[in-house]
């Protein structure tokens, strides 16, 4: 399942709803760690059932998929280099 987390959520941690083949549930995924865009949480039991052990169900497997900004201003750009550059 892919999530899309705008640029600045990615960087300063998001809580997420995250829909289950359940349609009456959603699980709260509370990331406090940078978003990258290979970065993978895993919500374990919320999956599709196992094939040899129907009554337990494997993970759902969330990946990211960041939103960039279209344009920044100077000032933004200046900002962002400034905090950013190590």
């Amino acid at each position: 399942m892919f999530c899309f987390v705008f640029f600045f959520k990615a960087l300063t941690g998001t809580t997420l709803s995250i829909p289950t083949l359940d349609p009456n549930r959603v699980r709260k995924l509370q990331i406090n760690d940078v978003i990258k865009p290979t970065t993978e949480k895993r919500l374990t039991g919320d999956g599709l059932p196992l094939t040899k052990q129907p009554t337990n169900r494997g993970d759902i497997v969330v990946k990211f998929d960041i939103k960039f900004p279209d344009v920044l201003t100077n000032q933004q750009k200046e900002t962002i280099a400034s905090t950013l550059h190590s």
